[in-house]
């Protein structure tokens, strides 16, 4: 699974265009687009989760950019409210 998950982190990594891709702090979302698409917040959970879980090493460092840009978003903070992806037990 840890093969397959790195292979579609690869292939995500690939659709990030723009700014972001040129190495800059601006946001850049999947396909190029002005916003945020369902699929953006679907990926930023997935990013989210391997890293609350301890498996950095899935995720690519421009991904891990990617997703910082959108934790920042209004909509992600009123969602999460500082909570990560899993229950502390």
């Amino acid at each position: 699974m840890s093969k397959q998950a790195r292979a579609l982190m690869e292939r995500f990594e690939g659709l990030i265009t723009g700014p972001l891709a040129r190495g800059e702090e601006t946001p850049s979302w999947l396909f190029a687009l002005p916003h945020l698409t369902v699929l953006d917040y679907h990926l930023a959970v997935f990013i989210a989760r391997m890293l609350d879980v301890g498996r950095d090493d899935i995720i690519p460092d421009k991904l891990r950019k990617y997703a910082a840009l959108v934790w920042e978003t209004a909509e992600w903070k009123a969602v999460m409210q500082g909570r990560k992806t899993m229950i502390k037990k």
